[in-house]
């Protein structure tokens, strides 16, 4: 199964898939995700609001990380390239990247 970048799928709760390398994508039966909450009141640098179907949530980045791909339970929808560049700036702040 191959999933683009930015794609968000239900687990146990929301999460989104942040992508891999593709060596994972073809041959790993995992894939690194970043959750969502709806409680958006207390951000973290490591957090990026976002806006799904029309819901504000809460990607958290200090949250990521690796499930297998049986857990993805259903498609939920696409972020905006604007809502993907925050979830992938707060990723690098979690991880220690350059922004």
């Amino acid at each position: 199964m191959r999933l683009p970048v930015g794609v968000v799928y239900a687990l146990a709760a929301a999460a989104l898939f942040g992508g891999s390398t593709p060596f994972a994508k073809l041959l790993v039966g995992r894939v690194q995700v970043v959750p969502f909450s709806s409680k958006t009141g207390k951000l973290y640098p490591c957090d990026a609001t976002v806006t799904l179907n029309g819901t504000e949530s809460k990607a958290m980045a200090d949250q990521i990380t690796t499930v297998s791909k049986e857990r993805l339970l259903k498609f939920l929808g696409v972020l905006s390239p604007h809502d993907m560049h925050r979830v992938d700036m707060a990723m690098r702040i979690q991880l220690g990247l350059a922004a």
